[in-house]
């Protein structure tokens, strides 16, 4: 996509990095869930065989599970237009 400082694991690039077992790694069941305002449905599908999921380096999520962080301590966001 030529984004700029992404795409390759390197010194002063940012590192969104999933860490797989390629034995392993599957989609789970689909399923609804009710998370959005006033209860609306959404489909979703878990997947499995993931350890870890990483922004800019930072671990968000193992095994499947977020980790917690507090108010404003999310390690990226959403790009929405950029140079390139």
């Amino acid at each position: 996509y030529r984004i700029p400082e992404r795409g390759l694991l390197q010194p002063g690039f940012f590192g969104d990095v999933v860490v797989f077992d390629p034995a392993t790694i599957d989609a789970e069941r689909s399923e609804f869930v009710h998370d959005l305002p006033a209860q609306e449905p959404r489909f979703i599908s878990r997947a499995k065989g993931i350890a870890y999921s990483l922004v800019n380096g930072v671990p968000v999520c193992r095994n499947g599970e977020v980790l917690e962080r507090g108010p404003g301590e999310r390690p990226g966001h959403l790009l929405r237009k950029f140079d390139a």
